[in-house]
């Protein structure tokens, strides 16, 4: 059984079965899956009931990390995890995070536990889409991710917001409430969200020179 907090590893590989994993609520919950650290950037994953209905899913269009979320009943949930797609493969960690009642469940409250777009791991530059909620008004959510090389970076945070920023490994401000970064040599990145309660969007597009 996948338990809350408890990452697991793993390999997918187009052609082979998906990974299977489940867990058990006993109480309404809301639910975040985590599938970070990805060697390649290629596993797709999603969320069924015990019914085997398809609850919600992440399709990898780039992303280095997945992310889903749900609002669920209690009862027994699968996660798959599997490549689509002929000649992918991935290492990953997929991880369950849960909370019971409102108002939700938190992505991340600081640099130190935030949401990891990538850790180091993987080759390449990133291209990612994420569809989030800020649990209630001044909330705050971190993303972290690593350029592999110099580059210059379209990021953009669709909803309503209060700033958004981006950030050195060490904390400093580099950039406040624009859309296109230009110039960001190699290294480690956070972008630090804050926002109104309800859904937003964050994308990052980096880019060589």
């Amino acid at each position: 059984m996948l338990e809350a907090n408890l990452p697991v590893e793993g390999h997918v590989a187009y052609g082979q079965p998906a990974e299977v994993y489940n867990f058990q609520l006993t109480q309404p919950s809301f639910v975040q899956l985590w599938l970070t650290e990805q060697s390649h950037p290629s596993a797709n994953f999603d969320l069924q009931n015990a019914a085997g209905e398809l609850v919600t899913y992440c399709t990898n269009f780039g992303n280095l990390s997945g992310l889903m979320e749900a609002e669920l009943e209690p009862g027994v949930y699968t996660v798959r995890v599997y490549s689509p797609e002929e000649n992918q493969y991935s290492t990953y960690k997929l991880e369950l995070k849960v909370a019971a009642g409102e108002p939700g469940l938190d992505i991340s409250t600081s640099m130190e536990d935030a949401f990891p777009i990538t850790t180091g791991r993987a080759v390449g530059l990133i291209d990612a889409y994420y569809n989030t909620h800020f649990e209630n008004p001044g909330d705050v959510d971190f993303y972290r991710f690593d350029l592999m090389e110099d580059a210059s970076m379209r990021v953009g945070v669709i909803a309503g917001f209060e700033s958004f920023e981006l950030l050195d490994r060490d904390g400093h401000v580099l950039d406040m409430n624009t859309y296109n970064r230009n110039g960001y040599p190699a290294g480690t990145y956070y972008i630090r969200i804050k926002g109104f309660t309800g859904p937003y969007k964050l994308y990052i597009h980096p880019f060589s020179y």
